[in-house]
């Protein structure tokens, strides 16, 4: 699940913050229990009619728990709770259909280590694709912004 909350301060430039919420890795290979994620950043914008092409940094940090596992030949049950540094890139689209709603497609990229108590470290690195419909309220004039 992905939410996220963006102010726009001049045409071109915003500042984002994302959280994300982890359900469960696809596939035999569940490395983690938890990997949630809250972001901070800022974005570059590329308007044009109701279309808007972006780009973005955001650091942030992800409260991770591996999954139990085994440890020269002790299982390890319950792992701790851990915040790790995490930084993403991300590219996307807007297209603003309605004055209140607009759909979107992104492309993120995360890079992040999670340091296990014992072994070895895991990387949190993985691309995140997010679609879907938004909702926005505009506060300011409608020539100030981008969202016209």
């Amino acid at each position: 699940f992905h939410s996220r909350l963006e102010w726009c301060f001049e045409n071109r430039v915003s500042i984002r913050s994302d959280g994300s919420y982890f359900f469960t890795t696809q596939g035999d290979y569940k490395p983690f229990k938890m990997n949630h994620s809250l972001l901070l950043g800022a974005f570059y914008h590329f308007p044009k009619k109701k279309s808007d092409f972006y780009f973005g940094l955001q650091p942030g940090a992800a409260l991770v728990q591996q999954t139990s596992y085994t440890y020269n030949g002790s299982t390890i049950l319950n792992p701790r709770m851990k915040v790790a540094p995490i930084i993403t890139a991300t590219i996307g689209a807007n297209y603003f259909f309605w004055k209140y709603m607009n759909m979107f497609v992104a492309l993120k990229y995360v890079h992040g280590t999670h340091i296990s108590d014992y072994g070895n470290s895991i990387s949190l690195d993985e691309f995140r694709i997010s679609a879907g419909l938004g909702w926005h309220i505009q506060f300011t004039k409608k020539n100030r912004t981008f969202t016209q």
